[in-house]
């Protein structure tokens, strides 16, 4: 198992990128929370795994927590809306003034409305700044796919944004 010394940096390092990708594709905290952990969970006891620098880290990161919740989502296919009462679904903030303005709902939303592989091809190239070809090999596409999601994406989003 890898030292807690090694955990907490990388966790301080990528977990940020992790967490997005794992609320953009699972879309409910909850869920997203399960797959976090298990991403680093995995990289906790991975020790045998050799990493060549802290990209290939983020990446393989990327890419487990990529996998997670794509088994996440097949295995609980069949629930259909998450429970209004559970804490786990609160927003992040409680406050009015801490709240993004509507028009960043109105982006997030649409965003959530793209198809899972347009979604996070348009999230890692856009917001993550990752190139065609790397988000290709993280999602285990071919270039050209990524290229189409990542324009089908986008023009969706132009065209329910206006």
């Amino acid at each position: 198992m890898r030292t807690d010394a090694d955990i907490e940096h990388v966790m301080d390092a990528n977990g940020d990128a992790v967490w997005r990708v794992c609320l953009m594709r699972m879309g409910q905290r909850a869920s997203a929370q399960d797959v976090f952990q298990e991403t680093f969970l995995r990289y906790a006891l991975a020790d045998d795994h050799e990493f060549h620098g802290e990209d290939h880290v983020r990446a393989w990161l990327i890419r487990v927590a990529t996998n997670l919740c794509t088994d996440a989502l097949r295995h609980d296919a069949h629930v259909t809306q998450p429970d209004p009462d559970d804490p786990a679904e609160e927003p992040l903030a409680t406050e009015p003034s801490e709240q993004p303005d509507e028009a960043l709902w109105e982006v997030r939303d649409a965003l959530n409305d793209l198809p899972a592989e347009q979604r996070q091809a348009v999230y890692l190239t856009v917001c993550e700044g990752y190139p065609a070809t790397e988000v290709a090999r993280l999602m285990g596409a071919p270039p050209n796919t990524v290229y189409s999601w990542v324009a089908r994406g986008k023009a969706r989003l132009r065209e329910v944004l206006g």
